[in-house]
């Protein structure tokens, strides 16, 4: 729920307003990554059949069916994976930091007549910084921010290929290596807010923070980028006579208010809770 929780020093890449109630953060390259479920399967079956792959056409009729329903399962399928690391600073009212994001994705397509691999993939480099402050409209006080950021991308449009260059694991990423594309540069402006305020209900103590997020206000990427707009709600409920569960935290946040994608609404909705 990256519009109502800020924890650490991505905070101002997700809603710069919550740079308001950060504490000291600071984090020296760390690194997430992300593989899809299927991902080292389609990797191994792609190393073990290198020569079929290769060789594709001098098969027999009966091992060239045995490596169709082999494949059959990874068939048409994109899966990959992701790399995220980071570095940045946030702190009362402040945040710069850098990151980089790589997707690189791959799938067996068994074709008409012969099979092939496809590949895709980008990486960002973002550079960012962000800034928060509180302000007050007709005695009521917001936490505001903006955050600015510069993007560089290079990326690998699907390409298709044939068995017979495909081989080994190594040989796939060395050609998509070979088809990146020129570098792309843009920026984006990104702006949000978050308000606090008390529902008087439950008892004392109880409250309601919500927010709004929306990304690339302004933004260019090799064009125009429709904004992102993201809204989010938590309720802080305490417990004062629980001192193993002192306070209980809900939140709902919806992505992609205006539904740019086209995606089940759904999809777009998190929901969290924390004790």
């Amino acid at each position: 729920l990256t519009t109502t929780i800020g924890t650490n020093a991505h905070t101002f890449f997700y809603n710069p307003a919550l740079l308001n109630r950060q504490k000291f953060s600071l984090e020296i390259p760390s690194v997430g990554v992300g593989l899809d479920n299927d991902a080292i399967d389609v990797m191994n079956f792609i190393n073990d059949h290198q020569d079929d792959f290769e060789n594709f056409e001098d098969l027999t009729p009966e091992e060239q069916d045995q490596f169709l329903e082999d494949s059959q399962a990874f068939d048409n399928k994109w899966v990959g994976v992701q790399a995220e690391p980071y570095i940045g600073f946030a702190s009362n009212g402040l945040g710069v930091g850098a990151y980089s994001v790589t997707h690189a994705n791959v799938k067996i397509d068994q074709g008409v007549f012969v099979p092939a691999v496809g590949m895709r993939g980008f990486m960002d480099v973002v550079i960012g910084a962000g800034i928060g402050r509180e302000i007050t409209i007709m005695g009521k006080t917001y936490e505001m921010g903006i955050t600015g950021r510069y993007v560089q991308r290079r990326s690998v449009s699907p390409i298709r290929v044939s068995a017979q260059d495909a081989n080994g694991v190594d040989d796939i990423v060395e050609t998509a290596l070979d088809e990146l594309e020129d570098t792309k540069t843009g920026f984006g402006i990104d702006v949000g807010m978050v308000r606090s305020m008390k529902l008087g209900l439950m008892g004392k103590g109880l409250d309601l923070d919500y927010a709004v997020v929306i990304q690339d206000l302004i933004g260019s990427l090799d064009g125009y980028i429709k904004p992102n707009v993201k809204i989010g709600a938590m309720i802080h409920m305490p417990f004062t006579n629980l001192i193993m569960i002192p306070r209980w935290d809900v939140g709902i946040e919806i992505n992609d208010f205006f539904n740019r994608q086209g995606v089940n609404f759904f999809q777009r909705i998190n929901i969290g809770t924390e004790v």
